[in-house]
């Protein structure tokens, strides 16, 4: 059974069209949920501070207070500043190349791209796109920045694109990268 969907997954992988261009978009409710959230532990932390709780707060309870009404807030206005005002489109693939807007507004070509590997890190699922180092230098300034050679704290060496944030699951992300790197690749057929 396992051999089936394994041949399975392969024809489907086969059937992708990568001669096009892909725009994968923002996930506007998970964006709309991390707004919520931080807003709403703002006004918790703030309420703490103010008394509007049924006990006065002290000790922990007003520690925690004083650092979510300085935390939450900035939390608020990082995503409210860097995400929200992003372009629609959070990542695009074309038969030229990877850009992911979080990363950097260039593009980064396939035949840069030495391999694509997928991982999950503290429940985060992430692509790992390791870099010909060679050619790094040629690209936009901030990917030059993001590449982690050393993976430090465990991290994969590696460009690291995230799939938190976009409209389509990890897997779809997955499977359309893989097939772009595959037909556009270092390695594609002529």
């Amino acid at each position: 059974m396992t051999v089936v969907e394994r041949n399975h997954n392969l024809e489907r992988r086969l059937l992708i069209d990568t001669s096009r261009t892909v725009e994968i978009k923002k996930s506007w409710p998970k964006l709309i949920g991390v707004l919520l959230a931080s807003a709403a532990l703002s006004a918790l932390s703030l309420a703490i501070l103010l008394n509007w709780v049924v006990e006065a707060p002290t000790g922990r309870l007003l520690f925690a207070g004083y650092l979510g009404a300085v935390a939450w807030p900035i939390a608020f206005l990082g995503v409210w500043v860097l995400y929200a005002p992003m372009r629609p489109n959070v990542i695009v693939l074309s038969p030229e190349g990877l850009c992911d807007a979080r990363l950097a507004p260039g593009m980064i070509p396939w035949p840069v791209i030495v391999s694509v590997s997928a991982v999950e890190y503290y429940k985060q699922k992430m692509l790992v796109l390791t870099l010909d180092p060679t050619s790094i230098g040629h690209l936009h300034r901030k990917i030059g920045t993001k590449f982690r050679r050393s993976g430090m704290f465990g991290t994969p060496k590696g460009l690291l694109v995230v799939s938190a944030g976009v409209a389509i699951a990890f897997d779809e992300l997955r499977e359309l990268v893989l097939a772009y790197h595959r037909d556009h690749g270092p390695t594609a057929p002529l």
